[in-house]
């Protein structure tokens, strides 16, 4: 009896801790995003605030159309394409000329790097 409740507490204690790293996976998301951005593209305060925003706008609706169970996969992955090609019209209506060409490098670099992995 004391063994099923030890493992009763422990998958309560579990469930608690994943939806807690849930919710600092989204943040530490958007933390790693920011800086790299910030840091490759060197933006200036206010394209950081709207950037942050940006990116928790993106990532709230990808996790709402990742957990609509009344889509199917195919359907996902066209609202998540369509949610990408939004963000990256917004942001690009932020930067400067500089700006867009340091992120089309970025991109490239990244393209790059996910060939060879």
């Amino acid at each position: 009896m004391k063994t099923i409740r030890m493992i009763l507490l422990f998958l309560i204690f579990a469930a608690t801790t994943v939806s807690a790293q849930e919710t600092l996976t989204i943040n530490q998301k958007v933390d790693r995003d920011l800086k790299k951005f910030q840091t490759a593209l060197q933006l200036n305060d206010e394209q950081t605030t709207a950037f942050k925003g940006l990116i928790l706008e993106k990532l709230n609706t990808i996790e709402a159309i990742n957990s609509n169970n009344a889509l199917t996969d195919d359907q996902k992955k066209i609202k998540r394409n369509q949610t990408h090609g939004k963000f990256q019209g917004k942001l690009k209506g932020l930067l400067t000329s500089t700006q867009k060409e340091l992120l089309a490098k970025m991109k490239q670099e990244n393209k790059q790097k996910e060939k060879s992995e």
